[in-house]
């Protein structure tokens, strides 16, 4: 960086020399990138060169750069890369040349003489006129005495006639630079001659000329308040004159230049408050009271746009206008009749920016002056289209007010003054303003939520009274849906609305037939459609609605309609329709509800749409009774579409086809209505028709919601046929809207009569509205050239001439689950909706056809488009045109998505036909009917086959070729990406460079409609390709530069003609693009050095400087995905700095791209990113979050930046969220640039280039200046972040501690914090803060409850808090909590209770007796909906209330097994408990099993079915979790309660733990209830619950499944059988934990399994020796054990299979395994004898397998050592009781002693298998078994001898740990051959060997013991084990064997040796004797040595019994004797 350079090393970096050589030599069309590349080049190393090195060059510097000046033709690209470059050398080098460069530049462009280029190249002054401007902005207050003399050039070419537009316009971009450096210093009689030239040039053609002229103006404006009324106007006319322009960009400027002149004559606010005069308060500082969200505007370092500091500088003698009067200049202007669209386009549009630029703190104080403007002097506006006045004002007083400059507690009083002024004084106010206020309500109510509670009891109050009490129809809907966003926030309204609609419809009813003041049927429809829209909020508010009202809502219903007939049809009308609101709201309770009235339901609808009458029925009808019957019918369609949108479910073959013919009943009457000619004045006729396309309309959507049934196919061809004559005939809606016409000759979109000929409102100008069957959006609905604000969305009104409102569909307020930001959405008018339905079901329905129907379908269509009638109008021929495409389209849509369909589009004449329309849109010259077209086209050949690619690409290039139409060319080159991005692959590798070559050549084309189009089909071509574009990256990104550089592609530079054209074309946005795909297939090649990448960074560089919003939008896009390859631009400070700036833009494409970078770049690295992003960037995402409220953008990059640093620093977490809690909302400068570090070293200077583009200086300062909070829903997730942090901190705790659960100490020190910041938001008026408050304690009494006091270590740390914790659990009790607050401060309250921080019951204090309150809220004798202070609950919050607190009480019983002390709280309330529990899970198992509308269900009951079973579901498993730990304690009150009878014990709880097992015949009376709702809850677990779930499932079903609880029903077969395949699948699915615990109930049933207790009592013995059926059972268990056996062992697989796991088993692997084999070997003893057989030498082989397994070697073969000696024990105590009859368990043990041998030397024959661990096992499994079940081998076995020779030579073996256990084996079986024949004839053949091993010693040595010593002990051993008689000869060889070992010279060991003979002679002292005595002389010697070398050594003996010692003698003579 240059800042580093400077730092005392001066970069060495070489400057680039220019060389107008090197220049001249190029061709024309290179000329330009040249110097592109040459000033990004120079651009770049001047960023990295420091300044002293400049400036020692600076002088050649600027002689280059005026070569280029002079020498070049600098294209625009060029001209800003000059001028970036003369600002970065002034900046570095200081005023040096500063002042002569400017004077160069003013003679150069004045023509004076001198000046070198006077009057020659206007290419070159246009740079020089750029590049003083430049300097100008940058470096004016340094130079600010020449300004006047640039004026005075720019004047002059501006005067001169013969000046080119192109300099003019370059002047005008210059001069407004000047104004905003001279700014209130501009002088008068300058200005003056600014504004004569600006009056010329509004006046030329060019319409960028007159943006610039009033961007000038604007800055005047602004900078220079006009100083009389005739300056004013002026300006005014001026401004005016923009404003009227249809053209986009010259209106926006004007609106701007109008907003900034009102402002700048704002008298600052004194006629407002009359206080102070004009001097005073241009004197008087800004008020430090702030209540709304951060600025959004204002410039940086410049005071805030809300301070009255800027009217001082113009002082007292300026024109100056109050508030009311300047928004009158508005209102007036959109009022006047002669006010067209666009002019009125603009004034809403100058209105949001002035106020905008009024600021926030003057709207907010100002909101009743603004307010009352818009809604009395603009809402009333009547010219035109109302509906467009009403939206301007929704616009407004929505979008830019309310979301943007209102805070709480502005928000808050301006729902006070719309209650106040408008809405309670509806009588006074026009319709208009009342619908407009009751919008902005709507918009208020929702973003405030639920801190609208204090005033929701007035706003229900208000705005019942205007439903019942309003004339105006749309005044009444939009009530409507303020009380259902009312109820939707705050749901405690619910019951109180539906009682009182209820209560006035009944009255209504009856008041129908007799005479009124007032109009019951439109109060009674109203409330009717109120009652519905909140019974849809209530299904998702279950909580706060009572059943009982449902059912009286539908007992109304069905009572009026079936009393209908009883009145006159205008009555009757009437009822139906309000009886038929109310069933279409109850139809939204989902399937559950309309299932059990279905039938009477079918019935009343047929009543309703009777069969077609004849021709004669209407020569008897009057107009009305025709209107009257077609509203009954439109009502009743309504109810039927609600039916079918929520239950189709229902809709089986028999409802289908009722529902059919009804629906074809209502066409006929609809079609049959007597068309009467058009009569303008006839109101009635008009209303009739009306009402005809309202029933069409409910007709066609009903067909819609059924078209995925099957039991269409008999409507589809008529269906078919109806839809194309309703969206193909324009005429069908005539006469049902305004006919205000539209101007002569204008567009088809800018008609202002809200039905344009019947076009379509799916295509919304260049975006197109996805289908309802699509679903989500496939990405075509935004085109990029759309931005989202309210401004755009203002001017976008002009091109959608069809606006909706909320009363063209009344249905929606019971239909639309969901709305968007709050607002209710705007359906558009029967008649536009009838063409929008038409059109869907067309596409639905013509896929399933024939081909022959679907030829003819398209002729016709076909023809009405080439109808004469159509060609004589051309408004009416193009909105056919738009139906037509958008039909195909929704057609090829459906073949795209639905691959049943029927039949393709394959037919020859289909397509073509197809093809012929949709080819008509393409080279249509309407944009918006070409966009749709090209999308249509390409999947036409996606749906009918790569086979007419060929014939249309062709039909395409032709077009492109004959026709020069420049709409033509520009749609076909768009058809031609389309066509290759539907079909791709190989079928489109095939035209690809063909397309590319066609689109890069139009992309040359000189016309901006081509080239823009051409340029955008290109990117949708190298995207769509991808890698099969890289071939040609090199030529396209030749291409972009070129034309970003061509003076062709310059708006600038063009002729004024082709300057027009491309003013609203964004053709640098879409070069910007096209680099980004170039970029996307390039990819990781971007990494290395190279001139592609050289050229993307400096093309990257030049966009980000761009002025344009949406070219920098893109470019930071670009900055993204080029950061996935170059990750160091991220870091860049200035790019930082510009998503800072972007982070609050009104626009949300910029919007969201910058928080998209943000996020991209905290996720990459939190901790580097907020390190170069500066001090004070982590508040600013605060308050960014806090004025884009509910942005999950920004969310998440906060919840990126916590998961990276929470854990390591929690407390700086856990200060920042308490500073947000608390911290006051400033206003915050989101542009501040970081100051905290330089940006980093990029390493690159193409990097830092692309850095320094866009680099801006900031305020980094934060004014803390207001009282007011932050927003609710920010402090909110605040809360969700501390809660986050907790749990991070709690995780990381226990990774520091292996696993094991700890606490966070770093929090410690926290704690009282932490609670603090719970209990402000739990006793929060907010109910989401309250319930955030609470989770936040919870999870501080859960993490810190086990942490003893820092300064008191013998007491808790929470102990001391138990007051707070108590006082913040308090108010979730009162009256005015919510049931959900009282849910989880039960289980906070459990939660403390359990944790033990108080453990005796009195120093609970009021948190054990908010439990115990709750517990007596819950017995029988309480009232049903009362709980504690919580009055009036409904029967689901009661429910909750209840299972909460059963729930709390079950956590203290199940803490209570290790907590002691909670005995003592639980016992006195375990008799109620366990009945509670109980009767609780039986209501449980009674909903959850019980089928739908049963009988002991009632028809309300089974509507809320899902949301009973939510709450039980929670609950239940704790509730048996209880149980089971009380069956566990034997008590006498659980079995009681289980057996449905009263305990015997009374007062006192008997608890006994004797180990007898209560057997019992006949189960517990609820078992089948705890058994039922365990069993299902298990075969369900594979559909979502976690294996932690069903692990504590299968445990608490391991305590049910006890005798003394299930007695013998868990052996019926149906029973078992079905337990059984729920174990093995689990088995099979499930883990480790889960399987253990299935073994364990598997063993538990087998050893308390009938038969096998029959078998112990000896009740059985004839069973062991024959099968009975109950042994199946036996086997069934025992294969569940052996599935988890072998899923736990892998080696137990068969050969073929794959082992389900590989690699060495893990400790708890290890645990679980060696528990199923111990399960498996323990169950092999229940089973009979003639079974115990085959089961044991099952268990054979799975030890062998084991001591195979490599993996299990060092792990789970030596655990499973014990239980094979358990086996062996079981295994004798079978041949004890005589099962080896036959010699069966003999056979079986040879057997397994072969294979052991076996698996042995097959081991061995692989070299270094039988190692250490190997070899270890198998020998001690050998020996084992060998020891224990010898005695049942035979003396000749071959095995013998087999295990014997592998003893012997691994007993030398070269692995000593080996040769260790291979002794330890002869030791065993010499020790076993007292009764073991094995171990006998082991002995004979093993004890030779074993002689010689210690005769020859080795140096074998196992833990510093020689192998020879131990063989030794073994001879001693042997000689303890053999028999008398054969003990001399035995001890004879011994002695000699021991005499030869102690005298062999390598040895030495006297002294263990004569111990050992000590032994011998100890344990049999006559043989001793007599061997000794029969020595032969020389051994008798040695061993005498040896005896007395022991004895010198001092050696003491003791015998092994402890027996007193003994002296020998040493005189052996006695012997011989």
């Amino acid at each position: 960086m240059a800042d580093q350079a400077a730092g005392g090393k001066p970069a060495a970096v070489e400057i680039p020399q220019w060389s107008s050589s090197n220049y001249n030599v190029l061709p024309p069309t290179a000329q330009a990138p040249f110097l592109f590349t040459y000033l990004s080049s120079l651009e770049r190393r001047l960023t990295r060169i420091s300044s002293n090195a400049l400036t020692n060059g600076q002088a050649q510097l600027i002689n280059d750069l005026w070569g280029v000046l002079r020498e070049a033709t600098p294209s625009r690209p060029v001209r800003a890369a000059l001028g970036r470059c003369f600002v970065m050398i002034f900046r570095k080098c200081g005023a040096k040349g500063l002042f002569e460069t400017f004077n160069v530049l003013v003679k150069e462009i004045s023509g004076i003489p001198g000046g070198k280029l006077a009057g020659k190249d206007v290419k070159a002054k246009q740079a020089m006129i750029y590049v003083l401007g430049e300097i100008t902005l940058a470096h004016g207050s340094q130079i600010f005495s020449l300004l006047p003399s640039s004026h005075q050039a720019y004047n002059r070419i501006l005067k001169s006639s013969s000046a080119s537009h192109v300099l003019k316009l370059a002047v005008l971009h210059a001069l407004s630079k000047y104004y905003a450096v001279a700014g209130k210093d501009i002088d008068d009689s300058a200005a003056k001659e600014t504004l004569k030239h600006i009056k010329a040039i509004l006046a030329e053609k060019s319409y960028a000329a007159q943006v610039a002229a009033l961007n000038v103006l604007e800055i005047i404006a602004r900078e220079q308040s006009p100083a009389s009324a005739a300056d004013f106007d002026t300006i005014k006319s001026l401004s005016l004159k923009g404003m009227e322009s249809r053209i986009k960009a010259v209106r926006e400027a004007g609106s701007l230049c109008f907003a900034s002149l009102l402002k700048g004559v704002w008298d600052g606010g004194e006629s407002e408050t009359g206080s102070e005069g004009r001097e005073s308060t241009s004197t008087k500082a800004p008020g430090s009271k702030r209540t709304g969200s951060m600025p959004v505007d204002g410039e940086d370092g410049a005071p805030p746009a809300t301070s009255k500091k800027f009217r001082a500088a113009s002082g007292p003698q300026r024109y100056a206008l109050p508030l009311q009067t300047m928004l009158l200049q508005i209102s007036i202007l959109y009022g006047k009749s002669s006010s067209l669209p666009a002019l009125r386009t603009g004034l809403i549009r100058a209105y949001a920016a002035l106020l905008q630029g009024l600021g926030n703190d003057v709207v907010q104080e100002s909101y009743a002056i603004i307010a009352h403007n818009l809604l009395c002097e603009i809402a009333p506006v009547t010219n035109g289209n109302p509906l467009w006045t009403r939206k301007h004002v929704r616009l407004l007083l929505s979008g830019v007010i309310a979301k943007r400059m209102l805070g709480e507690t502005a928000q808050v009083n301006a729902i006070k003054f719309l209650l106040e002024q408008y809405i309670a004084k509806e009588e006074q106010k026009t319709d208009a303003a009342l619908c407009s206020a009751l919008e902005a309500l709507q918009v208020l109510i929702a973003a405030l939520g639920s801190a609208i509670t204090m005033q929701s009891d007035t706003l229900r109050t208000t705005l019942l009274n205007v439903i019942t009490r309003s004339k105006s129809r749309e005044v009444q809907v939009s009530a409507a849906w303020c009380i259902r966003c009312l109820v939707n926030e705050t749901p405690v309204q619910i019951s109180p609305v539906m009682t009182f609609c209820i209560n006035i419809i009944s009255r209504d009813l009856s008041a129908l037939n007799t005479p009124a003041q007032a109009d019951p049927k439109r109060r009674a429809i109203a409330c009717a459609e109120v009652l519905a829209g909140v019974c849809l909020i209530a299904k998702a508010k279950p909580l706060y609605v009572n059943l009982d009202v449902m059912s009286r809502v539908l007992s109304l219903a069905t009572t009026v309609l079936k009393k209908t007939g009883d009145y006159v049809l205008g009555v009757s009308c009437a009822q139906q329709r309000i009886a038929w609101i109310l069933i279409g709201g109850l139809m939204s309770l989902g399937h559950g509800f309309a299932k059990t009235h279905l039938s009477q339901l079918l019935l009343l609808w047929k009543n309703s749409l009777p069969k077609p009458l004849t021709k004669d029925f209407w020569r008897t009808q009057s107009n009305n009774e025709v209107m009257l019957q077609l509203e009954a019918r439109e009502a009743t369609l309504s109810s039927l579409l609600c039916f079918l949108k929520y239950n189709k479910r229902l809709l089986t073959l028999d409802v289908s086809r009722r529902i059919i013919a009804m629906l074809g009943n209502a066409l006929v009457f609809v079609n049959g209505v007597p068309s009467a000619k058009k009569d303008k004045d006839d109101l009635a006729w008009a209303e009739r028709v009306k009402w005809a396309q309202m029933t069409r309309r409910r007709i066609l959507q009903c067909h819609l919601q059924m078209s995925e049934s099957n039991h269409m196919e008999v409507v589809q061809s008529e269906l078919l046929t109806l839809s194309l004559s309703l969206f193909a005939d324009s005429e069908a809606g005539a006469g049902t809207v305004s006919s205000a016409p539209g101007v002569s000759g204008e567009s088809l979109w800018g008609l202002t009569d809200n039905y344009a000929c019947g076009v379509t409102s799916l295509i919304k100008g260049m975006s197109i509205v996805d289908f309802p069957f699509e679903g989500e959006s496939d990405g075509e609905m935004m085109h990029f050239t759309k931005r989202i604000s309210v401004e755009d969305t203002i001017e976008q009104m002009l091109d959608e001439p069809i606006v909706g409102a909320v009363e063209h569909d009344p249905t929606i307020l019971y239909t639309l689950e969901r709305l968007r930001d709050g607002i209710a959405p705007q359906p558009i008018s029967a008649a536009t909706a009838v063409v929008d339905s038409a059109i869907e079901l067309f596409a639905v329905t013509f896929p399933s056809q024939p081909a022959k129907v679907q030829e003819s379908i398209l002729e016709q269509l076909a023809t009405v488009m080439t109808s004469p009638r159509l060609q004589k109008d051309p408004q009416m021929k193009l909105a056919v045109q738009c139906n037509a495409v958008m039909a195909l389209l929704g057609v090829f849509k459906v073949f795209m998505t639905n691959t049943q369909t029927k039949t393709g589009l394959n037919a020859e004449r289909v397509v073509k036909i197809a093809q012929e329309i949709i080819q008509a849109g393409v080279t249509s010259t309407d944009d918006y009917l070409r966009n749709a077209a090209t999308q249509a086209l390409g999947r036409l050949i996606n749906v009918c086959g790569n086979q007419y690619m060929a014939p249309i690409l062709n039909s395409l290039i032709d077009q492109i070729v004959s026709n020069q139409d420049s709409h033509a060319r520009a749609g076909s080159s768009v058809a031609l990406s389309s066509l290759y991005k539907y079909v791709g692959g190989m079928a489109g590798s095939l035209y690809l460079k063909t397309i590319a070559g066609i689109l890069t050549s139009l992309s040359n084309d000189p016309h901006p409609t081509v080239h823009f189009w051409a340029l955008d089909a290109l990117t949708v071509l190298i995207e769509s390709a991808g890698l099969s574009y890289s071939a040609q990256i090199p030529s396209a990104l030749e291409q972009v530069t070129k034309l970003y550089t061509a003076d062709s592609h310059d708006s600038e530079s063009a002729s004024i003609a082709t300057a027009n054209i491309a003013i609203n074309l964004p053709t640098t946005q879409t070069l910007v693009r096209c680099t980004d795909a170039i970029i996307n297939v390039i990819g990781p090649d971007m990494a290395m050095p190279s001139k592609n990448r050289e050229l993307i960074m400096d093309l990257i560089a030049s966009f980000s400087a761009e002025g344009d919003e949406g070219v920098a939008t893109e470019a930071v896009y670009c900055t993204q995905n080029l950061s996935l390859f170059i990750p160091q631009i991220l870091y860049a400070r200035p790019f930082i700095n510009r998503l800072r700036r972007n982070m609050l833009s009104p626009d949300k494409a910029t919007r969201s791209a910058a928080v998209s970078g943000v996020h991209h770049l905290v996720r990459r690295d939190a901790a580097t990113a907020f390190h170069y992003a500066g001090e004070g960037f982590e508040l600013c995402l605060w308050y960014v979050l806090d004025a884009s409220v509910g942005s999950e953008g920004v969310k998440n990059i906060i919840r990126s930046w916590l998961q990276q640093t929470a854990a390591a620093n929690p407390v700086y977490w856990s200060n920042l969220c308490q500073r947000i809690l608390t911290m006051p909302l400033a206003k915050a400068n989101v542009h501040a640039a970081p100051t905290a570090s330089q940006g980093p070293d990029l390493g690159d200077e193409e990097v830092a280039s692309m850095a320094q583009a866009s680099d801006r200086p900031g305020d980094n300062g934060v004014d803390h200046g207001s009282g007011e909070l932050m927003r609710w829903q920010t402090r909110c997730f605040a809360l969700e972040c501390l809660l986050d942090v907790i749990n991070l901190s709690v995780k990381e705790a226990s990774i520091v501690h292996e696993g094991a659960e700890a606490s966070p100490m770093k929090l410690v020190g926290k704690v009282a914090e932490l609670i603090r910041m719970a209990f402000t938001a739990s006793t929060a008026a907010v109910f989401e803060l309250r319930l955030t408050g609470l989770h936040i304690l919870r999870a501080v009494v859960k993490v810190f409850s086990k942490v003893p006091d820092p300064d008191f270590p013998e007491y808790l740390l929470l102990e001391q808090y138990q007051a707070q914790i108590a006082s913040a659990l308090t108010p979730a009790f009162a009256a005015d909590s919510y049931p959900e607050l009282a849910a989880s401060a039960f289980n906070i309250c459990a939660e403390f209770v359990a944790s033990g921080i108080a453990k005796d019951a009195e120093r609970m204090g009021r948190i054990l007796k908010l439990l115990g309150s709750g517990l007596e809220g819950c017995s029988h004798k309480a009232n049903a909906n009362v709980m504690g202070e919580l009055k009036n609950l409904s029967g689901n919050a009661m429910l909750m209330l209840k299972l909460s607190v059963l729930t709390a009480w079950a956590e203290l019983q199940i803490a209570s097994q290790e907590q002691e002390f909670l005995l003592d709280v639980v016992k006195p309330h375990v008799p109620e408990l366990v009945g509670l529990w109980l009767e609780t899970l039986k209501d449980y198992a009674r909903l959850r099993f019980e089928p739908e509308g049963s009988g002991s269900m009632a028809s309300p009951s089974s509507t809320n079915r899902d949301v009973l079973l939510s709450f039980y579901q929670e609950a239940w498993l704790r509730l048996v979790d209880a149980i089971a730990s009380l069956i566990d304690q034997d008590s006498e009150f659980v079995f009681a309660a289980l057996d449905n009878r009263r305990s015997s014990v009374h007062g006192h709880e008997r608890m006994k733990s004797t180990g007898d097992i209560n057997y019992r015949a006949e189960p517990a009376a609820f078992f089948f209830v705890l058994f039922g709702i365990c069993f299902e809850a298990l075969a369900t677990s594979a559909n979502g619950e976690s294996s932690t779930r069903t692990l504590d499932i299968l445990l608490a079903l391991q305590k049910i499944l006890r005798p003394s609880v299930c007695g013998q029903a868990i052996y019926k077969d149906v029973i078992f059988a079905e337990t059984t395949d729920l174990f093995d699948r689990l088995v099979l699915l499930e883990g480790g934990n889960v399987q253990s615990a299935i073994v364990h109930i598997a063993c538990d049933l087998a050893k308390n399994h009938p038969f096998t207790r029959s078998l112990e009592n000896n009740e059985g013995r004839a069973h062991s020796e024959g099968l009975s059926d109950e042994i199946d059972q036996l086997f069934e268990l025992e294969r569940i054990v052996t599935l988890a056996l072998v899923q736990q062992i892998p080696s137990l697989h068969d050969k073929n299979d794959v082992p389900l796991r590989r690699g060495a088993y893990t400790a708890d692997a290890v645990q679980r395994a060696t528990a199923t084999l111990a399960a498996f070997v323990d169950m092999a003893e229940t089973f009979p004898s003639i079974i115990k057989g085959d089961l044991y030498d099952t268990i054979f082989h799975i030890f062998g397998q084991i001591m195979m397994d490599q993996d299990a070697q060092a792990t789970l073969a030596p655990q499973s050592l014990a239980i094979l000696k358990i086996f062996c024990r079981n295994v004798v105590v079978a041949v004890d009781c005589g099962l080896n009859g036959e010699g069966l368990l003999s056979t079986i043990v040879r057997g397994a002693l072969t294979h052991m041998v076996d698996l042995m030397n097959k081991a061995s024959a692989q070299e270094g298998y039988l190692a250490t661990p190997s070899a270890k096992n198998m020998f001690l499994a050998t020996t084992l078994i060998s020891s224990a079940l010898g005695h049942l081998v035979p003396s000749n076995d071959g095995f013998i001898a087999k295990f014997s020779y592998t003893l012997e030579t691994s007993l030398g073996s070269q692995s000593d740990e080996v040769a260790a256990v291979a002794l330890q084996c002869i030791r065993s079986l010499i020790l076993s051959s007292k009764r073991s024949i094995v171990g006998q004839q082991a002995t004979l053949r093993l004890l030779p060997h074993l002689i010689t091993f210690i005769s020859s010693p080795s140096s074998k040595v196992v833990d510093e013991v020689s192998l020879a010593e131990d063989a030794c002990d073994v001879l001693v051993e042997f000689v303890k084990v053999i028999p008398p008689e054969k003990a001399i000869p035995a001890m004879t060889i011994v002695i000699a064997t021991f005499t030869t070992y102690a005298t062999n010279p390598a040895v030495n060991n006297v002294e263990d040796t004569a111990e050992r003979l000590l032994r011998l002679a100890r344990l049999n002292a006559d043989a001793f004797k007599t061997v000794v005595a029969n020595l032969p002389a020389a051994q008798k010697t040695a061993l005498e040595m040896i005896l007395k070398g022991g004895r010198e050594e001092g050696t003491v003996v003791k015998s092994e019994a402890s027996q007193p010692t003994i002296s020998l003698k040493m005189d052996f003579g006695g012997f011989s004797g």
